[in-house]
């Protein structure tokens, strides 16, 4: 697992963004080692957000970027 360094979404598109913050999801899902309870909530919580349609807050994005930089291969 690599150092953690923040994403620049402004080079994305809306539609782009979603969908990278989605393939974290499913590979945290999918492939994720050691994840938490809460982590786990939260990844949830997330996903159904960007299934509705909804943005993610900076902090929210921040700390699910945190999770798939800790917690996948």
């Amino acid at each position: 697992m690599s150092e953690f360094v923040k994403t620049n979404f402004d080079q994305y598109t809306p539609e782009a963004k979603r969908e990278l913050l989605l393939s974290w999801v499913k590979a945290i899902d999918e492939t994720g080692v050691n994840v938490n309870a809460w982590e786990r909530r939260f990844v949830d919580s997330v996903r159904a957000s960007l299934t509705k349609g909804w943005e993610l807050t900076p902090s929210q994005e921040t700390v699910l970027e945190s999770i798939y930089s800790e917690r996948t291969p």
